[in-house]
């Protein structure tokens, strides 16, 4: 047990290797601690993180504010990269960064380490309002947050992002190899955006209802395979 932050501490991760944890607090402070000693290796300047994560070699960090998302070297301590959006997402290998370009209507995916520009999916919506007044409705909510934040499977394969199609706004699947869109979606009509969760090996989605059952649903069509119960 040691002393961290002055007053609180926010989000915590531990690296894959288990050799160092990554600390963020109201100091405007992140900072890199040596499990077995307690000891601080780096302390990097940055504010309202909520959200930390090492990448699978342990040698880099990702950190997530709002509309903003940097990526740190462990070693040295220096920031590498530093994006500014709404919904920026980072693949799970952290070779991809998803950067939402609202006004333009598009979704860059961007060579984290390069910072170059792979692809832009055309067509991005991450407002589907519209939609989430029939939950509202239906469920008897008040608190959705309409914003959908782009998602990808946990082999960094898929990538789960809202679009737009002339009057029909779903989220759709996209090949992040390829930049095509697969023909699975899941249409805010039936299924609520918020939570729909992709299985690990990328076969499934997981998605409520908007009569509260669970359903499962395939990630290469996106048709109904079960309902597995209501929430």
């Amino acid at each position: 047990r040691w002393q961290a932050h002055v007053r609180y501490v926010g989000p915590l991760a531990f690296a894959p290797d288990g050799n160092t944890i990554a600390s963020a607090g109201t100091d405007r402070r992140i900072r890199l601690w040596d499990v077995g000693s307690g000891h601080q290796r780096q302390s990097m300047i940055k504010s309202g993180v909520d959200t930390l994560l090492f990448s699978p070699d342990s040698r880099r960090l990702m950190s997530a504010a709002y509309r903003e998302m940097c990526l740190w070297d462990v070693a040295s301590g220096a920031q590498q990269r530093l994006w500014t959006a709404n919904g920026i997402a980072m693949a799970p290998d952290f070779r991809t960064v998803a950067v939402p370009d609202i006004q333009a209507g598009v979704l860059r995916l961007v060579d984290s380490v390069t910072a170059k520009l792979l692809h832009q999916l055309p067509e991005y919506r991450a407002d589907l309002s519209p939609e989430i007044e029939i939950y509202v409705a239906t469920m008897g909510r008040k608190d959705f947050r309409s914003d959908f934040s782009p998602t990808f499977s946990a082999d960094g394969r898929l990538l789960m992002a809202g679009g737009d199609a002339g009057v029909l706004a779903a989220i759709y699947l996209w090949d992040v190899a390829s930049a095509k869109k697969t023909p699975a979606l899941i249409n805010p009509k039936v299924f609520i955006p918020q939570g729909v969760a992709i299985s690990p090996d990328g076969r499934f989605l997981a998605a409520l209802r908007s009569d509260r059952k669970m359903c499962l649903l395939s990630a290469e069509t996106g048709e109904l395979i079960r309902v597995l119960g209501e929430a």
